[in-house]
């Protein structure tokens, strides 16, 4: 960079810059001589922009990381199978298996064999294969937890198209937040929970009958 000698004083020099900038050299110069010089402040610029970057790699690094922690190492829901045995699969944000575990110890040897198969399988595709292994004359009841009440019953909802309610007629899917309603229901003398049918949505599912008073 070109700078212009302004004046000199006690054995320095002061120079204007082309960006403005009035810096000091050691020496005597004379006054009006145009010189190239190093802008000190342009590295010091430079070392400040790629600090930020730095900074701002690390945080988008860190964000990335913890995102995909959450989403896939996580629990966040469970499917719980029950027909005799009860089998639990714990899913992560995704839907995606992440454990089986048995219930019951009677269950521990199917919940290993299970295990070895369904593991970051699609939760429903992973529940849909197990319960096609199980005779359809046996009831199944499935239950539905997850952190939030819409995630259970996309589950619910994801798991009834995936089972045909006609050749399955013995499953039953229900979430923990319509358990939770229907015991509600239960406690109240003027409303019973009516079943769901066979084929219906989970929205249909456990809704009060009002029984009217005498």
């Amino acid at each position: 960079m070109k700078g212009i000698a302004l004046e000199n004083r006690d054995g320095k020099t002061a120079v204007l810059l082309e960006n403005g900038r009035i810096i000091t050299k050691k020496g005597v110069i004379e006054t009006g001589r145009s010189i190239e010089v190093h802008d000190p402040g342009s590295l010091f610029s430079m070392k400040r922009m790629s600090l930020a970057c730095l900074c701002a790699v690390i945080m988008i690094v860190s964000f990335v990381t913890y995102r995909n922690y959450t989403w896939t190492a996580l629990a966040y829901s469970t499917i719980i199978v029950h027909n005799g045995a009860s089998i639990e699969y714990t899913l992560n944000r995704n839907g995606d298996v992440i454990a089986v575990k048995a219930a019951d110890e009677e269950s521990e040897e199917t919940a290993a064999a299970l295990s070895e198969t369904s593991l970051n399988q699609k939760g429903t595709e992973a529940v849909k294969t197990y319960i096609e292994s199980i005779p359809k004359d046996k009831k199944v009841n499935v239950r539905i937890f997850s952190k939030k009440a819409d995630s259970e019953e996309e589950l619910c909802h994801e798991l009834n198209e995936l089972i045909d309610q006609k050749e399955y007629p013995n499953v039953r899917t229900e979430t923990l937040s319509r358990k939770r309603e229907r015991e509600m229901n239960l406690q109240n003398p003027g409303v019973l929970p009516r079943p769901a049918d066979q084929g219906s949505s989970p929205e249909d599912s456990f809704q009060p009958i009002e029984i009217p008073q005498p």
